[in-house]
């Protein structure tokens, strides 16, 4: 049985004190890498989470190999603006929240960052092999931290993508949505025409990222409400259905959701179509585990009992 289904089978137990036994059942799971067995003969699984100030939070844990399975050895902690991980005690304050990421690491359907060049390829413990052998056994807290395999240089005529003078970082007042937002990252994604690259834009306030492709940030953001004529709003209107439609009803592209029939699976999109002259919005959910593509309407979120996966956490 789990953590979750420990604390949430005792009745009477107050959520407040479920957060002071496991702080992460409060935070949000933002990504999780899981690393083959590496040279140092370990198995890493990288959860990145949010917690309730939005700072960033991040942990590894190494397994060994064993024949009954991933046996966990340690467990690597560090919190934002921290460079450098640190051991987290297997018996201290942390042991519940070490237990809740094991069971969190079998259940978990992929990776939401690639493996290649990523950071905790260059994190490490030792090697498990010499730390057997040597005469005396190291400090569960000795750790190193080796230079992360780097990613295959660009070549020397890759030119920068443009990003229409703005900058990742840059502060922006959306008017449409009387709102400040930042742009948090740039990532490339497969657009029409000149749409090769997206800005990750981030609303502090409301929790929630929008995904804008470049070409197309500047014009969103000048929109003033005001009184078009019936042109300017079938432009309008023929302009909206080229955007693409990142969130509905709290779930967004990209997000990992609990489905009853069909458990945990991932928003690739969510479309519309025209059928019998009205048009039908749908989120379309990926299954891996099942090998199933499913449109599912948003309307209907709720009666099937569709819900995030963080609201799970």
């Amino acid at each position: 049985m789990g953590i979750r289904d420990w604390l949430g089978g005792k009745r009477g137990v107050d959520r407040e004190i479920q957060e002071m036994m496991n702080p992460l059942i409060a935070w949000r799971l933002q990504h999780f890498v899981a690393f083959p067995r590496n040279e140092d003969g370990y198995v890493r699984h990288y959860f990145q989470f949010l917690d309730k100030e939005r700072v960033r939070v991040e942990f590894i844990v190494f397994y060994h190999e064993t024949l009954g399975g991933l046996e966990q050895q340690h467990t690597a902690y560090r919190k934002a603006p921290e460079e450098s991980y640190g051991l987290l005690s297997q018996r201290g304050p942390w042991s519940m929240a070490i237990g809740f990421l094991t069971d969190l690491g079998r259940t978990l359907p992929t990776n939401t960052q690639p493996i290649q060049g990523h950071h905790v390829l260059g994190v490490s413990v030792g090697n498990r092999r010499r730390d057997e052998q040597a005469e005396e056994p190291k400090s569960p807290h000795q750790w190193q931290r080796t230079t992360a395999p780097q990613p295959e240089p660009e070549p020397e005529d890759a030119e920068e993508p443009d990003l229409d003078g703005f900058e990742i970082g840059e502060i922006l007042q959306f008017k449409p949505f009387d709102a400040m937002a930042r742009i948090v990252d740039l990532e490339p994604f497969e657009g029409d025409g000149d749409d090769t690259y997206r800005f990750v834009i981030e609303f502090p306030d409301e929790e929630a990222e929008l995904r804008v492709p470049v070409t197309k940030l500047r014009n969103l953001m000048s929109r003033q409400s005001r009184v078009h004529t019936d042109e300017e709003l079938a432009d309008l209107d023929e302009e909206e259905d080229d955007r693409p439609i990142m969130e509905r009803h709290g779930f967004k592209v990209d997000e990992y959701v609990v489905y009853p029939e069909h458990g945990i699976g991932k928003i690739l999109a969510i479309e519309q179509q025209d059928i019998a002259g009205a048009k039908l919005e749908l989120f379309v959910i990926n299954f891996k585990t099942a090998n199933m593509t499913l449109r599912v309407p948003t309307a209907k979120h709720q009666a099937i009992g569709m819900r995030r996966l963080a609201d799970e956490l």
